[in-house]
């Protein structure tokens, strides 16, 4: 990005003398996430694959002051800033430091959401908006989109380019059960390591973690499926990342053996996940936002 005062620079000059009209500015882009990635991560991208991760990612301005929002401005004012495709997904942004775990860094909003691997292929165009409770409201559109430019477009993958979807398959289509271990590393160690201890302020560890190994693994089940975001503390630390919904890449079975591996590494000992629980959790509708609200205390 470029530094912040060109980026305020421009945001004003795209804004084209909404200055008085609204409370806030935006500038924004979508970059690809690391979950499912096959290309390059964290860097402004325009074609996604079916299972990659769009990211939305986005400075927001007080208009009266020029000023970058602080988590104190955010708390005071109710803000909230969803990323959207033109398609009907809305998806929330937090606001947080960006790489987390990393000395240096950057505080902005972002939020991810998977591609679920049958979604339609074609062009769509993004928006970021900003609401607050005082029933302010602010929208960002990539420079070009009224002519069908600054969109983006999800392709399907190619098997040649898709070691991840690859592995996955294999894994799927043999008639053996499908091996937890296997499909942690490919869908899940990303964010969470090998290690099990995840990285610190964004994603936490499931080693060691009463949630993972829980005697009625419900929770973690729906977790799974729907995904989870939000500010949440394991063992006394605070993480503020995005847990993807797997619900429309991962089977019953492999939910199943990816959660008993989870629940059995690393020095957890926690029994092993049923199939057919996993499939009777998938059968009662679900989000992120609902297993937030439900985020065991």
């Amino acid at each position: 990005w470029a530094p912040r005062v060109l980026v305020f620079l421009g945001v004003m000059l795209a804004a084209s003398g909404a200055w008085a009209k609204s409370a806030y500015f935006v500038q924004a882009d979508v970059v690809r996430g690391a979950v499912g990635a096959m290309g390059a991560v964290c860097v402004a991208n325009a074609v996604f694959n079916q299972g990659e991760e769009i990211v939305w990612r986005a400075y927001v301005y007080d208009s009266a002051t020029g000023d970058l929002l602080t988590q104190a401005d955010i708390d005071a004012k109710g803000v909230k800033v969803y990323g959207e495709l033109d398609s009907g997904v809305r998806v929330p942004l937090n606001y947080g430091a960006h790489p987390p775990g990393q000395d240096k860094t950057e505080e902005y909003y972002a939020g991810a959401w998977q591609i679920p691997a049958d979604y339609a292929t074609g062009a769509y165009q993004w928006t970021v908006t900003v609401e607050d409770s005082a029933g302010n409201t602010a929208t960002y559109e990539p420079m070009g989109h009224t002519i069908g430019l600054g969109g983006l477009t999800i392709v399907a993958p190619a098997a040649a380019t898709a070691p991840a979807d690859a592995q996955l398959a294999k894994v799927a289509d043999t008639t053996t059960a499908p091996d937890g271990e296997a499909l942690f590393v490919t869908n899940c160690s990303a964010c969470h390591q090998a290690t099990g201890l995840g990285i610190a302020g964004a994603f936490p560890p499931l080693a060691g973690n009463p949630i993972v190994t829980a005697d009625d693994a419900t929770f973690i089940e729906r977790v799974v499926l729907f995904g989870l975001q939000g500010k949440i503390t394991v063992n006394g630390a605070d993480f503020n990342g995005l847990m993807p919904a797997w619900e429309n890449v991962l089977k019953d079975e492999e939910i199943a053996a990816v959660l008993t591996y989870t629940r059995s590494s690393w020095g957890n000992s926690a029994s092993a996940v049923d199939a057919a629980a996993v499939a009777a959790q998938r059968a009662i509708p679900g989000t992120a936002d609902d297993n937030y609200a439900h985020y065991p205390h």
